[in-house]
């Protein structure tokens, strides 16, 4: 049972860690992309699809994910303890 709580500690802190590095590159590209594209004459308006709602989803999921990871941890670091007392 504690190396179960440590595999899914890991498990969630690389996903969470994964989906929040790419959600955040693609979050800051596309900005960059509106910027340049806002600068061109007779550009309209880009429709965002990662610096709207998408990111901010993604960002709360890895967010989740990440928070579930150091729970897991911290019930791992826990039991370790109590069972070497």
């Amino acid at each position: 049972m504690k190396k179960t709580k440590l595999i899914l500690s890991i498990i969630f802190m690389v996903i969470g860690v994964s989906l929040l590095s790419y959600t955040l590159i693609n979050h800051l590209l596309e900005l960059k992309d509106m910027k340049e594209c806002a600068q061109t004459p007779g550009c309209m308006y880009c429709l965002p699809k990662w610096a709207g709602p998408t990111s901010y989803l993604l960002y709360f999921i890895s967010a989740v994910l990440l928070l579930i990871s150091i729970i897991c941890f911290i019930s791992f670091i826990k039991s370790k303890k109590s069972e070497s007392n």
